[in-house]
């Protein structure tokens, strides 16, 4: 009996030690980390050691995080960081990790610091950069609304025609990206007496 349980003992000291001599699977993508903006895309590839499958499947660990098939990320219409994961095919415990921070788009504003006299209208433009946005007509709009910082600013029309208030002082053109609305540019307006 005594043998019996020595040589139970034995057997499982060197399955043990078996397990110890186990490869190590890792999964490492490449990029680490991206950033893109809006609609952009992006290419991963994972790299799979310690395995005889360098097989991965592929997930977005966020809801509406865009779109991911087999390492080729779609960035969603929205700001924000987002994790893409390649998990072991024959080990999904072994599992890299990316990060991609979606951007707003740019906004430029022209001009982006003006004086204007009292009671003087004055015409503001504003470019999305990689705005996707078309109206009924086929063209690309000014893709922005504006709006006024502070509450006595004066008034600014839907085409960016800004009337300033009579008071004297120093206001504030918003342009905010209709597709995301993370992204703005802000204009200075210096009304002089």
């Amino acid at each position: 009996m005594r043998r019996m349980i020595f040589l139970l003992m034995v057997a499982a000291a060197l399955v043990a030690l078996a397990g110890c001599g186990a490869k190590h699977v890792t999964v490492t993508l490449t990029p680490p980390n991206a950033t893109v903006q809006p609609g952009d895309s992006v290419w991963f590839a994972a790299a799979v050691t310690g395995a005889r499958d360098t097989g991965v499947t592929w997930s977005l660990a966020e809801q509406q995080a865009g779109t991911l098939y087999q390492g080729l990320y779609n960035a969603p219409q929205r700001a924000g960081t987002f994790r893409i994961t390649a998990a072991s095919v024959e080990n999904s415990k072994a599992r890299g990790v990316a990060a991609v921070t979606v951007t707003p788009m740019p906004v430029v504003l022209d001009p982006v610091m003006i004086t204007v006299p009292r009671n003087k209208v004055k015409s503001f433009g504003a470019i999305v950069i990689h705005a996707t946005a078309i109206d009924a007509t086929g063209e690309h709009p000014a893709s922005v609304t504006w709006s006024i910082r502070e509450k006595d600013g004066g008034t600014i029309t839907p085409t960016g025609a800004y009337t300033p208030p009579a008071k004297p002082g120093t206001y504030h053109i918003v342009a905010t990206a209709r597709d995301n609305p993370g992204a703005t540019a802000i204009a200075g307006v210096l009304i002089l007496e």
